[in-house]
């Protein structure tokens, strides 16, 4: 009995031994690294371009997409300067031939006015003389006032035409000059320089300084025997 049972003990042991070595055999043996295969790519078809090769080429292509933009924005906008300018000068064109019609306009109603301004000048110098002739006191009181209506008549007119711009050429007492004057008359005397303007018969008038009707005058001459005292006399022979 005592031998079958050193015997199992023994078997046991030596059992025992065997899982401990293993044991350690296992846990002295380096790891295995379970490696899955890599999968290779399947080549493209012909003529067709992987996503890097097509983000490569895509770069050049937003270059040249933003240079045409700019170059599109930049003549947009020489374009639109252009038209500006010419939209400036189309208003700055508009303006003069406005003022240039109505300087015409105003121009035409001027001397359309002016003759009615002489005959109204005309029947005020005629009620003037009229009045100094000896009438009744009716007759007085209503050439006075027709005398009255008259000078009104022609102060409203000259206001009129001050507002337009027009402005009386000097005349009478001034000397003849032919930018401004028509000389119909002349008359010698000595009193006066040659070309003294010595009556005005018919007034002439200026537009914003520029002339719409010479003033008809008449002027110094000089006489015959002042011309002949100022001549040199001849050497005799």
């Amino acid at each position: 009995m005592s031998e079958d049972k050193e015997k199992k003990e023994t078997g046991e042991k030596e059992e025992t031994s065997l899982l401990e070595e293993e044991e350690k055999t296992r846990d002295q043996a380096p790891e295995s690294k379970v490696q899955s295969p890599k999968l290779k790519e399947a080549p493209l078809p012909e003529g067709v371009k992987s996503a890097e090769e097509e983000e490569k080429d895509e770069v050049p292509s937003l270059k040249e997409r933003l240079l045409e933009k700019e170059r599109l924005a930049e003549e947009y906008l020489s374009h639109l300067q252009r038209l500006q300018a010419d939209f400036e000068n189309y208003k700055k064109r508009s303006q003069k031939e406005r003022e240039s019609l109505m300087e015409v306009a105003t121009e035409l109603l001027v001397l359309r006015l002016l003759p009615v301004v002489d005959n109204l000048e005309r029947a005020i110098n005629s009620a003037k003389d009229l009045s100094v002739a000896p009438k009744g006191e009716a007759e007085t009181k209503k050439s006075n006032n027709l005398q009255e209506g008259m000078n009104l008549i022609y102060r409203q007119m000259n206001e009129f035409l001050e507002e337009a711009g027009v402005t009386k050429v000097s005349g009478k007492g001034e000397v003849f000059d032919p930018a401004f004057h028509e000389a119909v008359a002349q008359e010698e005397t000595d009193k006066y320089p040659e070309g003294t303007i010595l009556e005005e018969l018919q007034k002439g008038y200026l537009l914003n300084s520029k002339l719409i009707r010479p003033a008809r005058v008449k002027i110094a001459k000089k006489t015959e025997d002042s011309k002949m005292s100022q001549e040199p006399m001849g050497n005799s022979q």
